[in-house]
């Protein structure tokens, strides 16, 4: 669920103008992102525990410090149209801001392990597969249908 709301957040949520305004270093539209980044982790995950209150903290300052860096280190103060600006605005960039992203995610599910099982979704009987009685009922069993889902986009 953290992989998805990352997703959601940066890909889906944030459009190319909050993007291009994040380049240009501008505040609000920042700040917006950080805030939506967190807001949709929250609704993915959402459950009333410290360890909630500690990954959305931990979340929101490092998706941050890790855009911010990326802003910082490879735009210009008045993005131009430059060979230097549009070779440290292009992949590589976007491959270690992600690769960063991704190794937090990461960090969060590793030290806070219970995050799915206690929150709001994990419990609800939505679907027949996901019954008790269900083959699919297992935890193991239930990352076979969400994996399937991610892989077919």
């Amino acid at each position: 669920m953290l992989l998805f709301s990352h997703i959601l957040a940066d890909f889906l949520f944030q459009t190319d103008a909050m993007a291009r305004a994040k380049a240009a270093r501008a505040v609000k539209p920042f700040a917006a992102h950080i805030a939506t980044v967190t807001l949709i982790a929250a609704l993915a995950l959402v459950q009333a525990t410290t360890a909630f209150a500690l990954m959305l903290a931990i979340l929101a300052t490092t998706h941050l410090a890790i855009d911010a860096a990326k802003i910082y280190l490879t735009a210009p103060a008045r993005p131009s149209n430059t060979a230097a600006t549009r070779r440290n605005s292009g992949f590589k960039p976007f491959v270690i801001d992600q690769l960063a992203h991704i190794c937090v995610l990461f960090v969060i599910a590793s030290l806070l392990p219970g995050l799915w099982q206690g929150s709001f979704w994990a419990n609800l009987q939505w679907h027949p597969l996901f019954t008790t009685n269900s083959p699919w009922a297992s935890t193991d069993m239930q990352l076979v249908p969400a994996v399937a889902a991610l892989a077919c986009g």
